[in-house]
């Protein structure tokens, strides 16, 4: 069996705390091939907006958390990321979120992509999901939000297991 299909089963089998100390000995190239692979299953319907659950939330912030700490992301630039979200995130508690929240959340996605393009994979993601046709006519944005919210805390969490440096 291949790494990529070792990767793949345990992320399959949800034993992600597995998965996270199995890439840490795998090189980029490696990690690059599979993540291609599960991108499909895992990120892209995150991107499209379609069939968002838990689950899939849950294993695409693994899967971008290994991605970045083999592309040299530091833990500190992804805090910084979460910074911004929590920010809304506490300023909206008790009231509702807005097109200007968002536009300064993507704002500071087309910042942090500037200063560090190994990070496009999560804002470009992030980006996507925070997407204007997804916050105009719903009545559960707060929850669309914190799906995004949850999805960048993963992604901390899953980076640093794998060997994210900071």
């Amino acid at each position: 069996m291949s790494n990529e299909e070792e990767f793949s089963n345990l992320l399959n089998d949800r034993k992600l705390i597995e998965l996270c100390n199995a890439t840490k000995k795998s090189d980029q190239w490696t990690i690059n091939k599979w993540y291609g692979k599960e991108e499909r299953k895992f990120i892209q319907p995150l991107k499209s907006g379609s069939d968002i659950d838990f689950s899939k939330i849950l294993n695409a912030s693994c899967i971008m958390g290994i991605k970045l700490s083999k592309d040299k992301v530091t833990s500190t630039q992804l805090r910084k990321l979460l910074t911004g979200f929590q920010i809304v995130k506490e300023k909206t508690k008790n009231s509702e979120i807005n097109a200007a929240h968002i536009s300064r959340l993507k704002l500071n996605l087309a910042y942090i992509t500037a200063r560090n393009s190994n990070i496009t994979v999560l804002t470009d993601l992030l980006d996507s999901m925070l997407g204007k046709e997804k916050y105009s006519d719903s009545t559960d944005l707060k929850s669309q939000f914190d799906s995004v919210v949850t999805l960048l805390e993963g992604v901390i969490a899953y980076h640093k297991l794998a060997g994210g440096r900071d």
